[in-house]
C-alpha cells in the first residue's frame, strides 16, 4: 500500500522527534557526568574515535587538535558536547 504525503510527513516528524529525544538523553548523561566530576579536575585531555583530541586547560579554555596536527583550535563548550555525543554514537 502506497503512503500518502501526510503519512510520510507524520513518519518523518516521528523520526525527528525520536532523534531529538535520543540527543537530549546523551546531553543529559554528559551533563550528569560533568556535574559529578571533582572540581579540582578542571583540565583534561580526551582522544575521540576520529583521532581528534579535545583538551581543556585549567583556565577552562577548550581546544580541538585534529589527528594529524599539532595546532590547537579554540572551541566552545557546545562544540565539545556535540563532539562527545557524536563520539558516543560512533562507538555504538
Amino acid at each position: 500500500m502506497e503512503r500518502t504525503k501526510d503519512q510520510e510527513i507524520t513518519e518523518l516528524r516521528q523520526a525527528m522527534a525520536a532523534l531529538i529525544a535520543e540527543n537530549e538523553t546523551y546531553i543529559e548523561r554528559i551533563r550528569i557526568i560533568f556535574d559529578m566530576r571533582p572540581t579540582e579536575c578542571d583540565s583534561f585531555k580526551l582522544k575521540l574515535s576520529t583521532g581528534e583530541t579535545i583538551v581543556r586547560n585549567s583556565e577552562g579554555i577548550y581546544a580541538s587538535i585534529p589527528e594529524c596536527s599539532e595546532l590547537e583550535f579554540i572551541v566552545d563548550k557546545d562544540y565539545v558536547i556535540d563532539e562527545l555525543v557524536a563520539d558516543i554514537k560512533r562507538r555504538r
